[in-house]
């Protein structure tokens, strides 16, 4: 009788272990490091800024946009809060070819070619706020401060009196520092990988992409 008490007392404890253990076993745990990889869309404030200087005299067709693209590292120093770098890099180009009325035959004739480039590059210090306890999806919030370089360029393939070079662009871009708040989610396949979405007042108002958890069970080292 004795043993069957000591047994059960034992499975007991160890069940208990076992349940504690499964509780903290959710997807951002302190220690772990995590790189993202990923794709941002709607880029509106760069495309206004771009608008407005075409406006100046030059009007635009459809534009090509090469970005943003985001990379992320994050550390995580307790089981809820994380810190690290993002780094983002944004490429845009607005074409336009102007045309003239041909009074002799009465036809447009295609005129000069301009193309308005810009190019954003930032690196951010970042905080993340874990609020999850799941092992497979990871709500948090994100918050960024740093510095960022974006300029514009005007080039033309024909016309010789189209500034040549790079300049600043509208004052709302033209300051060094950038910040960033967002709210995302993690949603692990497995533990050592995932995906995430994040969206925010930020470069890219929606971003998509990868996570890679370097050390996913770290979260039991002691």
């Amino acid at each position: 009788m004795l043993k069957s008490i000591s047994k059960f007392i034992l499975l007991a404890a160890i069940t208990a272990l076992l349940n504690k253990q499964e509780l903290h076993a959710q997807a951002f745990q302190r220690n772990c490091s995590v790189i993202s990889l990923g794709y941002g869309f709607g880029n509106n404030v760069i495309y206004d800024a771009m608008s407005d200087i075409i406006e100046e005299g030059y009007s635009y067709n459809q534009p090509s946009n090469k970005g943003s693209f985001h990379l992320a590292y994050e550390y995580a120093v307790s089981n809820h809060v994380g810190f690290g770098l993002h780094l983002t890099y944004y490429a845009r180009e607005l074409t336009h070819t102007e045309w003239t009325y041909d009074d002799n035959t009465y036809q447009y004739v295609e005129g000069y070619h301009y193309t308005l480039s810009n190019k954003y590059i930032s690196a951010l210090a970042r905080m993340n706020i874990h609020m999850g306890h799941s092992k497979v999806v990871d709500p948090y919030f994100g918050f960024g401060a740093g510095f960022k370089s974006s300029n514009f360029k005007l080039v033309s393939s024909n016309d010789p009196y189209a500034y040549f070079g790079v300049f600043p662009g509208p004052t709302l871009d033209n300051a060094p520092v950038a910040g960033e708040f967002v709210f995302g989610m993690r949603v692990q396949f497995v533990p050592a990988f995932g995906a995430y979405f994040e969206g925010g007042i930020a470069r890219s108002l929606v971003q998509v992409g990868l996570d890679f958890n370097i050390n996913p069970h770290a979260g039991f080292i002691k």
